[in-house]
């Protein structure tokens, strides 16, 4: 089969698309299939806002690709990450839990598509100069359908999955998966 004559802006929606989508599924393969967001998607939003307002610092003035307000949802990461260290400490603090699960939702939310988007602003605006624009949208809208299907199959994993494919992929056996007696 051969392939048409692609335009730079098509090339760069697969390119986004296949990164945002793949970043996508496993997020959301995971939160369907354990019910919980892994510390190391915890971690690399927090490292990765965490080098953001570095390098807001560390680069000269002239030279900063975005503007000191956009420091405030750069920190909320950090500040998420310390409530939750001080919930552990104080476990029965009320007021420490829900600041620590509103400052969580807030960040998931909020931050997290923030931090995308800046993201691709410095590393690859083109993405965002999509032509038609609609095709900015239709990129958005894909990378959402990814996330929320590999949550229905991460929910459903054990009609997609047995046991033992999580056990020789080294991932946790969730307790639900399916025991296939012929393995």
């Amino acid at each position: 089969m051969k392939i048409k004559q692609v335009t730079p802006s098509i090339k760069i929606f697969f390119v986004s698309l296949v990164a945002l989508s793949l970043g996508g599924w496993q997020f959301g393969f995971y939160l369907g299939a354990y019910d919980t967001i892994f510390f190391h998607y915890v971690f690399s939003v927090w490292f990765i806002s965490l080098a953001f307002v570095l390098a807001y610092f560390f680069l000269p003035k002239a030279q900063r690709p975005f503007n000191a307000s956009a420091l405030f949802p750069l920190i909320m990461p950090t500040v998420w990450l310390l409530l939750e260290i001080t919930k552990a400490v104080m476990p029965d603090n009320t007021l420490i839990y829900f600041t620590s699960t509103i400052f969580g939702v807030v960040t998931l939310c909020f931050c997290v598509p923030y931090i995308v988007y800046l993201l691709i602003s410095i590393t690859q605006s083109e993405a965002l100069n999509l032509q038609p624009k609609n095709l900015l949208w239709y990129l958005v809208l894909t990378v959402f359908l990814i996330f929320a299907i590999a949550y229905f199959v991460g929910k459903n994993h054990h009609i997609f999955l047995t046991c033992h494919d999580f056990q020789i992929s080294g991932e946790a056996i969730p307790e639900n998966c399916w025991k296939n007696t012929m393995e």
